[in-house]
């Protein structure tokens, strides 16, 4: 039996970084993951959004967009979790978390978190 891969993706300014991390593996669904509330940069992390999910539709990759709430951190990690096991229950038997982590406000490091 083949297995599933889902990634789950935090959509930040940069959909050229994001592209070249999700690119590294072969993909049946992608969940893009935006802020609920109106932020700094939300304008642009929607514009990124638009972007990303145009291109992978193109590339006939199932999308799936979600707003999580990052003003309480409890809150988002408690979204991500139900959402990981949402997409467990529908059959996905390898799912990756990705996310840009920011530090200092000059590099980004992708990083990558695999359930299995």
């Amino acid at each position: 039996m083949e297995s599933k891969k889902c990634q789950i993706v935090l959509v930040g300014h940069l959909p050229g970084k994001l592209i070249l991390s999700i690119d590294k593996e072969t993909l049946n669904k992608i969940i893009f993951i935006t802020e609920k509330e109106t932020l700094s940069g939300t304008t642009e992390a929607k514009k990124a959004l638009d972007f990303l999910i145009k291109y992978y539709k193109k590339r006939m990759v199932e999308v799936e967009s979600a707003n999580f709430s990052f003003q309480e951190q409890i809150k988002s990690i408690a979204e991500l979790v139900y959402k990981i096991i949402q997409e467990k229950l529908l059959g996905f038997s390898d799912i990756t978390v990705n996310v840009l982590l920011i530090q200092f406000g000059i590099f980004c490091f992708p990083k990558k978190l695999h359930l299995n």
